[in-house]
Order: C-alpha cells, then sequence, then structure tokens
C-alpha cells in the first residue's frame, strides 16, 4: 500500500499552518504530492488521528493545526482568508486578456502566495512566464511596457501597500529552462506542486510541468482560469517581425534590460538572481520562509 510518512504529512500540516493557511484533511490530501499520498482518504485520515492522538497536530472546526487556537478562530481567520483569495482571483482573470498582447510568450501561471493560498490584502500576484527561444528579452520589455502602462506591474521600488494586486513578474524561462534550477527546499516544492497556469499554449504548459517532475505535483490540470492563447495582434506581431528583425529587436531588448539590471540589481546572499538567454530569474531572500522551513517539524530535505 503506498503510504505517506507520517512525518511527511505532519511537515505539510505545519508548514500551512505557519503561513497562515491551516488545512483540512482533504485539502492536505490534494497537497500531498502523489508519490506521497495515500490510496484513499479514509488512510490518511487515520494518519492525521495518530498525529492527534500524539498532540502533534490539533483539528478545531475541521482545520489541522500544530498549535491550538481560541474557540472559533480558525474557522474566522479561514473565511477571511478565502475571502481575500477569491477577489484576487477576479483580478487576475479580469487582466488575463492582456498576455493576448504579448509576441513569443508561451504560457503564465500564477505562483507565490496567491497558489499556495495564503494571501493577505497587500498581497501581490506572482507570475512565470514561459518564452519562446531567443526571445525572452523581448518577452520581458513587452511586459514590462504593457503591465507598466495600465498600472499593474510591481516595480522593484514598490512598497507593500502599493504592491497590493499587481503582478510580480520576477521568472521568465525558455524551455531549456523549464526545470527550476537548485538549490529546491521544501517551500519552492510546495510551490511548484500547486502553481496554477492562467494563459498560454496547451503543450508548452504540459512540457514546463513534465520538466518539474521532481516537485512530486501531478499532471497539468487545466480548470476554468485557464484561457488558452489565441491568434491575435502578438501573433501578428511575430510574423511581422521575420527572424532576422525579431533577432534584433531581441538584442536592443536585451542591451536596454541588462544596463538596468546590472546598475539596480545587486545579488545579496540567499537570493535567486539568475540572467541568461534562457532564464532571468529576480526572487529575494525570502526571509519569511526560511524562518518557516527551520521551524518545521522534520527536516526540509525529507
Amino acid at each position: 500500500m503506498k503510504t505517506p510518512s507520517k512525518e511527511y504529512a505532519h511537515k505539510v500540516i505545519a508548514f500551512y499552518d505557519y503561513i497562515g493557511r491551516p488545512l483540512t484533511v482533504f485539502e492536505l490530501w490534494t497537497a500531498l504530492p502523489r508519490a506521497k499520498r495515500p490510496e484513499t482518504l479514509h488512510n490518511l485520515s487515520h494518519i492525521v488521528k495518530e498525529l492527534k492522538d500524539e498532540q502533534a497536530v490539533y483539528e478545531q472546526e475541521g482545520i489541522l493545526a500544530v498549535s491550538r487556537k481560541e474557540k472559533g478562530r480558525a474557522r474566522e481567520e479561514r473565511m477571511l482568508r478565502d475571502k481575500m483569495l477569491e477577489e484576487k482571483w477576479k483580478k487576475i482573470l479580469r487582466l488575463r486578456w492582456a498576455f493576448n498582447l504579448i509576441p513569443y510568450l508561451n504560457f503564465a501561471c500564477v505562483s507565490g502566495s496567491v497558489s499556495l493560498g495564503n494571501v493577505n490584502k497587500d498581497s501581490d500576484v506572482d507570475i512565470v512566464i514561459g518564452c519562446k527561444k531567443g526571445r525572452i528579452f523581448t518577452v520581458r520589455l513587452a511586459v514590462i511596457l504593457l503591465f507598466g502602462i495600465m498600472g499593474k506591474r510591481r516595480g522593484a521600488k514598490d512598497k507593500k501597500r502599493e504592491s497590493r494586486d499587481k503582478f510580480c513578474f520576477n521568472h521568465f524561462v525558455t524551455e531549456e529552462a523549464y526545470e527550476l534550477s537548485p538549490p529546491r527546499t521544501f517551500y519552492w516544492e510546495e510551490i511548484y506542486t500547486r502553481m496554477v497556469p492562467v494563459y498560454g499554449n496547451e503543450k508548452d504548459i504540459e512540457k514546463f510541468f513534465r520538466a518539474n517532475k521532481w516537485c512530486g505535483g501531478e499532471a497539468v490540470m487545466l480548470d476554468k482560469r485557464w484561457k488558452k492563447r489565441d491568434k491575435t495582434l502578438a501573433s501578428i506581431i511575430e510574423w511581422i517581425c521575420w527572424k532576422e528583425m525579431g533577432d534584433i529587436i531581441e538584442k536592443i531588448a536585451k542591451k536596454i534590460q541588462l544596463v538596468r539590471i546590472n546598475a539596480h540589481q545587486a545579488p545579496q546572499r540567499g537570493e535567486r538572481i539568475r540572467i541568461s538567454d534562457e532564464e532571468l530569474e529576480f526572487h529575494g531572500r525570502e526571509e519569511e520562509f526560511q524562518k518557516i522551513l527551520k521551524k518545521l517539524p522534520v527536516p526540509t530535505d525529507l
């Protein structure tokens, strides 16, 4: 019988409790990677019961946590978080049409706090962008200009409140860089397991998820939040910009951006900064998550 270790289930419960999004038993089932998920929900319930009997986990109003809360507080916090998350998704989907205007874009995925569900009112929206080979700087420049004009792109100097509901484009990849580069902590495992595709070519997003099967997630599931890439203005631009012209635009876009990146992006210890023709990644030190990983009940490399 395929059964996850009790320690791993405990770790997942603790992680989501610490980030402010404690899970129900069914949500724990969906959060567990397929390779570490029991054959039935009933079997998982037995594992949770063992953890509760050991007082390693508490269940209040159907919500699992590693610490007790005031009566009614767990449900109240959860309902508030769910309401904020629903509003975030409405705003994201209202802006999804804009990706139709970006040439050489393969897909867009929602990541970060929105995909994990631990949003607050000032949360921004992390977006991972898949690009055609040889056009990554063109895509990034188009994204910066379009969403900047609309006032929907988070700037590097934006404070937390100024970032509310804005798109944070911090990761661009071509097919050669679809697989996340090490180091991969438990945080990244959860991010890539729960990432939500919202736009693009179905074949490319399938390649992306296959490349990241290390996280233990399932095959990509496209729901109503997904929009297939249309033959729109972006396609016309790609047709007009034949290969030689496209190469010239890419070189110009690269030169402009590298000047700005080198002037403003001073990598610090613990940051994930990658700059190449295959990948542009700008993730901060994520000190909050590093503290959480250290608090988990078992080693984060489990």
